[in-house]
């Protein structure tokens, strides 16, 4: 089979079923096994350390979401710009927030 002929969809499939062709990249085959990937963090450990660097920093990013305030239309909200900023319009007036 050429690679072109193994690209397409229905191909994919049969591959999928068949244990020593399949891909393990995480799909479900329609038959056979599960395809999960394995877990990057076997490959180095410093996958591992980033894959636990950003479970904290999203934890803390997530926690600090409780003092947003809420958005208010036509006002520009301060999580996007936290410092002054001001804004010309195309009327020439000047918006500062």
């Amino acid at each position: 089979m050429t690679p072109s002929e193994a690209a397409k969809s229905n191909v994919y499939s049969q591959n999928q079923a068949n244990d020593i062709q399949a891909i393990y990249d995480g799909r479900r085959p329609p038959h056979g096994d599960h395809t999960a990937a394995p877990p990057i963090q076997i490959f180095h450990p410093i996958f591992d350390e980033f894959i636990h660097f950003v479970n904290e920093n999203l934890q803390t990013f997530y926690s600090t979401l409780q003092d947003v305030p809420p958005v208010k239309k036509g006002v520009p909200h301060p999580r996007y710009f936290p410092y002054p900023t001001s804004f010309a319009a195309k009327d020439g007036s000047t918006t500062h927030f």
